[in-house]
């Protein structure tokens, strides 16, 4: 009796162990499914760069709040008439350039949080419209593989029907390994895009993730595009970094007009400085409209391709019909018809990068522009 409780106690602890154990694996195989913003809060929450920026504003902040108290002192201390053995040049400039310095440094670190956001959520957005165009790969290559499965099913019943040379079965099994070994990189292309997708949302690299955002275009409605970049020019980091620059050259070139003639070496290189600075706002002016434009180009570029790609594949389909119809007749061999089904496979490989272009491409032009999709 006691041995049979022994054994009834035995099978009972094994089955509870297995089932916390099949418990534990079902939760530790859970997908998790992601939208496309959801991963852009996702990388805003734990992205290493974001991290980086708010602790770059922290630190601004604290070295404004410092210079600024050394300013207060500096002009209490003319106000008094206190500057006895401070009235110098070179003190001057540490004053005013160091304040106006700290201002620009808590400036820059402020919009340099903005921009990071802004590349974040294009780091995100590049990389979830890989994954997606992989995903739709895998599912091109697939049904390529399946039409190659059935053409070699129909080879082989043509071949024993005594309609087809043994050649046309021979190409067909060519076919289908070749698509076979299409299918199965793509699915390894697949694994590469979600892993870097979860590398940017900072996911473990072993989490399964299904992506609920869908692989499509959708146009934006009429871009005012020269009012975009009057707002980048405004907004732009680049542009702010060498106004904010140019502002500290114009104020060290005050200190050192106020103190020597146009003549003294000090004066001359605090111009020049100034004039490297006027230069250098101009160049990324320059550069912050051609970004933009170049953007803009790649995008209408892109999207304009799309209507003509989907045309020429229901053109390559029907040849692909026609072509399956012309074999059963034995007018074309079997490697004709693959030769017309690849270009089926690679019309709609071109449509899927043409949307990963296009959307691609929007994105960048919102990051040029300095606004996140959504917020216009």
């Amino acid at each position: 009796m006691f041995k049979r409780m022994l054994i009834v106690l035995i099978m009972l602890s094994m089955i509870m162990l297995s089932g916390i154990t099949m418990a534990g694996e079902e939760a530790a195989e859970k997908t998790i499914e992601l939208s496309l913003e959801e991963c852009v809060n996702m990388a805003f929450e734990n992205n290493p760069d974001m991290k980086l920026a708010r602790t770059s504003l922290e630190k601004a902040d604290v070295e404004y709040d410092r210079m600024k108290r050394q300013y207060d002192r500096y002009e209490d201390a003319k106000k008094l008439d206190l500057m006895y053995g401070l009235n110098t040049y070179d003190y001057k400039l540490q004053m005013e350039t160091g304040l106006r310095a700290a201002e620009m440094g808590l400036t820059l670190a402020r919009e340099g949080l903005k921009n990071a956001r802004l590349g974040i959520r294009l780091a995100v957005e590049s990389a979830y419209y890989g994954a997606l165009q992989a995903q739709d790969e895998v599912v091109i290559n697939k049904a390529s593989l399946e039409r190659a499965r059935e053409q070699l099913r129909i080879s082989e019943l043509e071949f024993e029907a005594g309609r087809v040379a043994r050649r046309d079965v021979l190409d067909a099994e060519a076919a289908v390994a070749r698509a076979q070994a299409a299918y199965n990189a793509s699915l390894r292309s697949k694994d590469i895009a979600y892993m870097k997708l979860k590398q940017v949302v900072n996911l473990p690299l072993d989490t399964p993730i299904k992506l609920s955002s869908k692989f499509d275009y959708v146009l934006l409605k009429e871009i005012d595009l020269e009012g975009d970049i009057a707002h980048a020019l405004e907004n732009k980091f680049e542009v702010i970094q060498a106004r904010e620059e140019l502002a500290v050259a114009q104020k060290a070139f005050e200190v050192a007009e106020a103190f020597y003639a146009p003549n003294v070496y000090e004066y001359r290189i605090k111009k020049h400085e100034l004039q490297l600075a006027e230069i250098a706002l101009g160049k990324e002016v320059k550069a912050a409209e051609v970004e933009i434009r170049e953007a803009y180009y790649n995008m209408k570029s892109a999207e304009e391709s799309i209507p003509a790609l989907e045309k020429s594949l229901a053109a390559a389909k029907e040849s692909l019909r026609l072509a399956r119809l012309q074999y059963k007749a034995g007018l074309i061999r079997s490697i004709d018809v693959m030769t017309v089904e690849n270009s089926v496979k690679e019309l709609e490989l071109e449509i899927s990068r043409a949307i990963h272009n296009y959307n691609l491409a929007k994105a960048q032009y919102f990051k040029a522009v300095g606004r996140e999709q959504g917020r216009q």
